[in-house]
């Protein structure tokens, strides 16, 4: 049977051989990781090793605002003891394109918030996350191996993007200078666990870990009315070659929920409490609920054979009435009376090795684990935040002879009510009444006591927006307390309350006190589940400048307002809050102006004063009015198409600058920017258009068939500069097959030289100082110069460039006819014919 072991060194040799050959084609570079994916496939015999999930590879684009990001979207199963991703970069250019460092955050339940430029979150930001890890891959086709043990099961995300540009001021359109693209392909596999005993709550469950296992694996379902788990082992013996039956439990253990324990769980030691006389119990004190606890047990001696019962209990804080438990399909029609009955089964010899000197590694960097690891070291040069198990858990000797049914482990929550709106993420959480059955904002909070209110994030269609908390200290009049209320979000389960104490994590609390006005929290991409909120209360008194806690005496009241909005403070007034698909994700983000910064554009460290923003506005809306003179003279030479497209030129792109600038949008920004790109492009085509001088009903059909093809490309592509070079050089094709079918029969220039030195010549260069501004010189920092000079070199050089208007008396134009064609008709009229109507002008 062939391992992991062989399977990551064909993938690695394979990628080797590839290393050296030209990717210079996307298809190409697709056929590529099917190939490998192909190749992996082969091998999978083991049992439980998944179906990869594979990602075609994918354009990479730089950071900027995030939602410049590619979102990639995998998907792991439960009891997964092992997933290893395969990340696989390139370039598609020429040899001038440099490798860069394609940055890659992986991240479980939500969008990984990341900030590359430092541009900071507002203030009481909540930004810790559950499992992100942050790491890069060169884009020279070699692919990185990232392995992960025990990951926990769910949705996991990965944001792929280049790093922000070292010379952000430089603006080109796209498709002009160097033509590097980027791109990401990614393959997922993972390994299961397909032999875990399910437990029942107060069953004995006889466990054997013999001399050639290493460990046991448990699970146990917490259903959403639990307060607190206990796991325990009983009548734990081992014995060994050389000892013989001992009354201990010679096991180490840790919980976990969601995924199997990892090595950096909670691990509780069995062995470093004598009193606990063949028994050892882990407490989880409000498990997350409606979730899958798994229980492992290591063994702690060597070379022994060890056995214990495995039992687990639950306090049932919901009604008793309710089933908390859970079966596995696979005992479910199983003799339940045989799992009650406690038998250690031991062998005297051990059959194996220990299957630690077994284990895999998964990265194919090297022949041996030191360069695997050393490869691990030194890829992972970013922050890495693996989620830690928050459970608290005690080891509790005869933990089923206490009591656990306490007013500090059944927390009575109260779930939020859902109102939904019509646009995306837009949610308002309420805390209803049950005696009047209203919504109400305020939150009662008794002395001594914890309230808890919940509310819930779904997976996907929720991940991608902001979670805004409102708190608003209430003060009563007569009381004389001075308050400070402790904010406290746990997902998945409230948070633990002892000694009236909430035990939070810091970067998920805060604290509102008497002389605070009220406080925001924001979350940003919350992770999916039940949050829960809780509140608890702590007097004050200042006694000479020393602040002196004690107990509160009266009930406070707290307002709390809890909603879903797609950004965060609505991007400060200094931004334009968009939504965007990244494939088949759906997340909203602030798209900041005024050279504002930063998650909700609070960053005014390069922001511009209003009056230099309100130049700007008027330079780059009213420098379109250049445009009136060819709308004027266009209508004036019965050009009513031109006049047309000229003026929905002006009309659009004055107003579409004025939203692009923080002000007045008339329609949405999306179709203001589209109305705005496809009229410039169009209004090149028109001209050049009527430039070649075609019969009517040739105009008229390239005025549509041209139109057609612009919105498509326009479309497809607005910022390319081929949107700009294909009408222009359709149009010279036409230009240049009219002009010059008009000069063979002329048998002379056309136009005539006059036309060409005092309108075509000066209309061509004020045409190419209009593009070299727009394509070379312009920058962020003066780009509403060079854009509003762009705006006016192209609507003045119109007046020059449209031809004369056309006698339309006559279906042929006189001045078509050749001198042959002259000397061919009647001597009488011919001579008429030249001297009065042939003369050039």
């Amino acid at each position: 049977m062939v391992t992991h072991d062989l399977l990551c060194m064909q993938k690695t040799k394979m990628a080797a051989n590839l290393e050296n050959c030209y990717c210079g084609r996307r298809l190409f570079c697709s056929l590529l990781l099917v190939l490998l994916l192909l190749v992996s496939s082969v091998y999978q015999e083991d049992v439980g090793v998944s179906s990869p999930q594979f990602y075609q590879p994918r354009s990479v684009y730089e950071y900027k605002e995030y939602r410049n990001v590619q979102l990639f979207h995998f998907k792991i199963p439960s009891q997964v003891t092992e997933a290893m991703w395969q990340f696989l970069g390139f370039l598609k250019g020429d040899d001038s394109c440099p490798y860069l460092d394609i940055q890659i955050a992986l991240q479980w339940g939500s969008y990984p918030v990341i900030d590359p430029t430092n541009s900071s979150f507002p203030d009481n930001t909540l930004l810790k996350r559950t499992s992100l890890l942050e790491f890069h891959t060169v884009s020279n086709m070699m692919p990185l191996y990232l392995r992960m043990s025990s990951p926990l099961e769910g949705d996991w995300f990965a944001a792929v993007y280049l790093p922000p540009p070292t010379d952000p001021d430089k603006i080109q359109p796209k498709g002009f200078g160097e033509n590097c693209n980027y791109f990401l392909g990614s393959i997922l596999q993972y390994h299961k666990e397909i032999d875990i005993t399910t437990l029942i709550a107060d069953t004995d469950s006889p466990q054997n870990i013999d001399y050639g296992d290493y460990s046991v694996l448990l699970k146990f379902f917490v259903a959403d009315n639990i307060g607190a788990v206990t796991f325990k082992l009983e009548g734990c013996q081992y014995k060994t070659p050389t000892l013989q039956v001992t009354d201990a439990c010679a096991v180490q253990m840790a919980s976990r929920a969601d995924a199997l324990p990892a090595e950096n769980s909670n691990w509780l030691d069995c062995m470093k409490d004598p009193q606990q006389n063949g028994t050892c119990s882990l407490t989880v004190q409000q498990p997350k609920r409606s979730k899958w606890y798994y229980l492992r047990v290591n063994r702690a001696i060597q070379n022994a054979s060890i056995g214990f019962s495995a039992k687990v209990k639950v306090e049932d804080c919901g009604n008793q009435g309710h089933s908390y438990l859970y079966l596995d399909p696979d005992i479910e029609n199983a003799d339940l009376t045989k799992l009650n009955k406690h038998k250690v089964g031991m062998t005297d010899q051990p059959e194996t090795d220990d299957p630690a000197d077994e284990m895999t590694m998964l990265y194919p960097r090297g022949d041996d684990e030191t360069s695997a690891s050393h490869y691990y070291d030194e890829v992972f040069t970013y922050r890495m935040y693996i989620e830690d198990t928050d459970d608290k858990f005690q080891s509790i000797p005869n933990i089923f002879d206490l009591d656990l049914e306490d007013d500090d482990t059944c927390l009575p929550d109260a779930p939020m009510q859902r109102d939904k709106y019509a646009a995306d993420f837009t949610i308002l959480y309420s805390h209803t009444d049950e005696l009047f059955n209203t919504s109400v904002n305020v939150v009662n909070i008794e002395p001594d006591k914890a309230s808890i209110l919940s509310f819930e994030t779904r997976p996907i269609v929720e991940i991608g927006g902001h979670i805004r908390i409102t708190a608003h200290l209430l003060q009563q009049s007569n009381s004389t307390e001075n308050v400070s209320v402790h904010i406290c979000l746990r997902n998945g389960a409230p948070p633990i309350f002892e000694d009236n104490e909430l035990i939070c994590d810091e970067e998920m609390s805060t604290t509102i006190n008497s002389s605070d006005d009220y406080k925001i929290l924001h979350m940003p991409y919350p992770e999916p589940g039940i949050w829960y909120i809780a509140l608890s209360t702590q007097c004050y008194t200042n006694v000479s400048g020393q602040v002196v806690l004690s107990p509160c005496k009266e009930i406070t009241e707290v307002s709390l307002k809890v909603q879903m909005e797609p950004c965060m403070l609505g991007c400060n007034g200094q931004g334009t809050c968009r939504r965007y698909y990244s494939g088949e994700l759906l997340f909203a983000t602030c798209v900041c102006s005024n050279n504002y910064l930063g998650w909700a554009c609070t960053n005014d460290t390069y922001a511009l004063s209003e009056d230099f923003l309100r130049l700007q506005m008027l330079l780059l809306s009213l420098s379109n009015l250049f445009f009136l003179p060819a709308v004027i003279l266009a209508a004036y030479r019965m050009m009513f198409v031109e006049s047309l497209v000229y003026f929905y030129t002006m009309f659009f792109s004055g107003f579409y600058h004025v939203c692009d600038s923080g002000g007045f949008c008339m329609m949405d920004y999306d179709t203001m920017q589209f109305c705005d790109f496809l009229a410039s492009v169009l209004a090149v085509w028109v001209t050049l258009v009527a430039m070649a001088v075609l019969k009517p009903q040739y105009t008229s059909f390239l005025h549509m068939f041209g139109t057609l093809v612009l919105i498509t490309i326009t479309k497809y592509d607005r910022f390319s500069i081929w949107i700009f070079v294909i009408p222009v050089l359709a149009g010279l094709v036409l230009i240049i097959g009219s002009w010059g079918h008009k000069m063979y029969k002329r048998r002379r220039i056309y136009p005539s030289g006059k036309r060409w030195l005092l309108f075509i010549v000066p209309g061509l260069l004020l045409a190419g100082v209009g593009l070299l501004f727009y394509t070379f010189v312009q920058t962020e920092a003066n780009y509403y110069i060079t854009h509003s000079i762009w705006h006016m070199c192209m609507a003045l050089c119109i007046n020059f460039l449209l031809p004369p208007r056309r006698n339309r008396k006559k279906d042929k134009d006189v001045e078509s006819y050749t001198v042959d064609e002259i000397n061919a008709v009647d001597s009488t009229w011919t001579a008429e014919l030249v001297n009065n109507e042939c003369r050039p002008v």
